[in-house]
């Protein structure tokens, strides 16, 4: 959900530039010596000093970026939970709290007295692995060997990374077994061990003395996600940049990883943005979603001259004007209207930054 700005901000714009109140013919004006014209009659009267007209304000031009900035309200959690493919069966023997981030080498789940180790791998293990003949080679042999290599199981150095469960594997695997204090089979099956891309977070506390049937676990870092429609996705580019603050008024710098688009139980569609908050997150969500703003702002237009809204004068030429104060008095110089965000307008023609200009009152 947003809390727009932008829409209060482009309405402004339209009437300002759209509604004029008065047309201005091309003139200049001196000190002391006020110059009339066909379409206004009226002598004016500069400042002696600032070289504007009594009771107007000046401005100074300036170069810059327009931007656009909206709030957006979100929902940080770890995202969707996902049972593992652990072997079931067996009593659970011991645990740890839901929360608990288990990293490569530690222990998911103790079933039977046995535990089940995280070893990192993107290959699952989908057999199991043992000295057969032939040998067994693949991806998960080769993720094995670099786990128990990491771990400082390595057969006395004759131990290699190379894909082929042999004699060296299996040794390096019963002298692992030992160090657990399980049975040294030398054979490794889904009851021992779950290959992991990335470490995990526990979503759920397994009850010891129960069953095993299952583990749900998420990802370790939190990400915040907004619904929004696709009017409001100007504000949540792929790519961009964006601001997370939560609740206690701590922020994080985050990323717009990707959208997708979703329908609602009640058949709505809407588009779901994704934000990785970069180096991860130092708070605690106890396993719950919570509201959160995100920050976005976008440059609608860089490195531009930028005046108030105000300064610009429309001329029965057609366009826009500004009047340019100088050491003699006051001249209209006819300027290019760009991007209009905030009051404030993108101009372009015979004018430099660090030019004062006249805003009427």
């Amino acid at each position: 959900m947003k809390r727009h700005k932008r829409t209060l901000v482009i309405a402004t714009v339209v009437v300002l530039l759209a509604a004029p109140t008065a047309t201005i013919a091309w003139a200049t004006r001196s000190n002391g010596d006020a110059a009339t014209d066909a379409t206004d009659a009226t002598d004016s009267t500069t400042d002696a000093t600032t070289g504007a007209t009594p009771g107007s304000e000046t401005a100074e031009v300036v170069t810059g970026d327009l931007t656009t900035e909206s709030d957006y309200t979100a929902q940080i959690g770890y995202g969707d939970a996902w049972s593992l493919p652990l072997q079931p069966g067996g009593v659970i023997t011991a645990s740890q709290p839901e929360g608990t981030v288990v990293d490569f080498g530690d222990e998911l789940v103790r079933i039977d007295n046995a535990p089940v180790i995280l070893v990192e791998g993107g290959f699952p293990l989908y057999r199991e692995l043992a000295l057969t003949s032939p040998l067994q080679i693949g991806y998960d042999v080769l993720q094995l060997q670099h786990f128990l290599l990491a771990a400082g199981f390595d057969d006395d150095g004759d131990l290699a990374a190379d894909g082929e469960f042999g004699t060296s594997t299996r040794n390096a695997v019963r002298d692992w077994q030992e160090s657990l204090g399980v049975a040294e089979t030398g054979r490794v099956d889904a009851s021992q061990v779950l290959f992991s891309a990335t470490p995990l977070r526990l979503a759920s506390t397994a009850r010891v003395g129960t069953a095993f049937d299952g583990l749900q676990v998420t990802d370790v870092d939190p990400i915040v996600t907004v619904d929004s429609s696709a009017d409001d996705l100007v504000g949540l580019p792929v790519d961009g940049d964006v601001t997370v603050e939560l609740a206690d008024g701590t922020t994080y710098h985050g990323t717009v990883s990707h959208r997708e688009r979703v329908v609602g139980s009640d058949g709505t569609a809407s588009w779901r943005s994704t934000i990785t908050m970069d180096g991860g997150f130092a708070g605690d969500l106890d396993g719950t979603e919570s509201s959160v703003l995100v920050h976005s702002t976008i440059v609608e237009a860089s490195d531009v001259l930028i005046v108030p809204v105000s300064a610009l004068l429309a001329v029965a030429e057609g366009g826009f004007a500004v009047e340019v104060i100088d050491p003699s008095g006051t001249h209209l110089v006819r300027v290019d209207v760009g991007t209009v965000v905030d009051a404030r307008a993108e101009i372009s023609g015979d004018i430099d930054a660090g030019a004062h200009v006249v805003v009427p009152s």
